[in-house]
């Protein structure tokens, strides 16, 4: 950890962010070992919204519901919209152009087309899964 002889580098700390269909949240981190001298072990933190036991909604009831409710707070503004769009429309011309590169389609429910995955593999990298597989 401070240098010297150590024969194996501590993996990095992780902070992962869940999205549907499992949200939730986790952090990695290095810990001291207590009372071992200066050996360290990957720790974790694992937060998941699933774990209740209750039905979560999902986002269209809650908007839905908020929408009956006359809560806005979780839409847009008509600024907001007009940002995104800003942003989006030169995204979706290059899209569209000639020159862009075609898509890598991939099975629903899938992680992602393998072409990610190779395209990691040639930087020497790997993508950090750890959503569970919902069935």
């Amino acid at each position: 950890m401070f240098g010297g002889n150590r024969r194996v580098s501590p993996e990095a700390n992780r902070l992962v962010i869940q999205i549907q269909p499992a949200e939730g949240l986790q952090l990695f981190f290095q810990s001291k070992i207590p009372d071992q001298e200066m050996n360290m072990r990957l720790s974790e933190l694992d937060f998941r919204f699933d774990t209740g036991g209750r039905e979560l909604p999902d986002s269209y009831q809650r908007l839905l519901q908020d929408a009956l409710n006359g809560d806005a707070s979780l839409f847009a503004r008509s600024d907001e919209v007009e940002q995104a769009w800003q942003i989006i429309d030169p995204i979706m011309s290059a899209w569209r152009s000639p020159a862009a590169p075609s898509l890598a389609p991939y099975d629903v429910g899938g992680w992602g087309p393998e072409a990610s995955t190779d395209w990691m593999k040639r930087d020497g990298r790997q993508w950090f899964d750890v959503c569970p597989v919902l069935q």
